[in-house]
């Protein structure tokens, strides 16, 4: 990563090469050619290429991002489709944090892109899937976007609460299982108590809903606990 500086708040902008963490969903071939889609694997051939602008003020700050990246499918192991398949992916990602009140702050994000589904936490999907055009199936990238609104409020000095959610959005190929998630959405709130900067204690109430292509949706709920003290010493 190579990383320059524009002021003495924090501001910059960034390039980096990263490792690829990529993936393939064979879709219906899962069921219909188990054999065939057991030799169609992503192949690493380029690092992914990550560029960043963020500019840090008094009010917050603001951070745009983008990636792009060369996905290829190989079938090195199948004799008539032996061979492989380039495909371009790119993303944009923006997200930031906005100071209101005291210490109040709104949290935001907006991602979109096409093939970046390995950079999307818990929302599904995969970079490359099958899609028949004409009479030929291809691999091709999958379309994502989603988005993230959180509020941070401090009660008290010790007290403070989050409240917000997020989405996330698939365009699913017409040769994906109909059982792939299409929508997946997640809410959360919380209750922390910390009277000193090493120690916090506190629960949080999820809430998440998944719905897949065929129109089958599913939500679940929980609560958890935490409390954490951190150890230190100053030499």
């Amino acid at each position: 990563r190579y990383t320059v500086p524009l002021d003495d708040r924090g501001s910059h902008w960034a390039v980096a090469l990263e490792k690829q963490n990529g993936s393939f969903n064979a879709g219906i071939f899962k069921e219909i050619a188990p054999g065939l889609a057991d030799t169609l694997q992503p192949k690493s051939k380029a690092p992914d290429v990550v560029a960043r602008w963020r500019t840090e003020n008094d009010w917050g700050h603001f951070q745009a991002a983008g990636v792009a990246r060369l996905l290829t499918v190989e079938a090195a192991d199948n004799a008539e489709l032996r061979g492989e398949q380039d495909e371009f992916g790119y993303g944009i990602n923006l997200t930031g944090i906005i100071n209101v009140f005291d210490r109040d702050q709104v949290k935001y994000g907006l991602t979109w892109g096409e093939g970046i589904a390995s950079f999307i936490n818990d929302g599904g999907g995969s970079n490359l899937a099958p899609e028949l055009v004409g009479t030929v199936a291809q691999a091709t990238t999958m379309e994502s976007w989603g988005y993230m609104l959180y509020y941070d409020h401090y009660w008290t000095d010790e007290w403070s609460s989050s409240i917000g959610l997020s989405q996330n959005f698939n365009d699913l190929t017409n040769l994906q299982l109909t059982d792939q998630p299409e929508t997946v959405t997640y809410m959360s709130t919380n209750l922390f108590y910390s009277p000193s900067p090493e120690f916090v204690t506190g629960f949080e109430a999820l809430y998440g809903e998944l719905e897949t292509a065929d129109g089958s949706s599913g939500s679940d709920f929980r609560i958890q606990f935490v409390t954490r003290y951190n150890f230190s010493h100053k030499f």
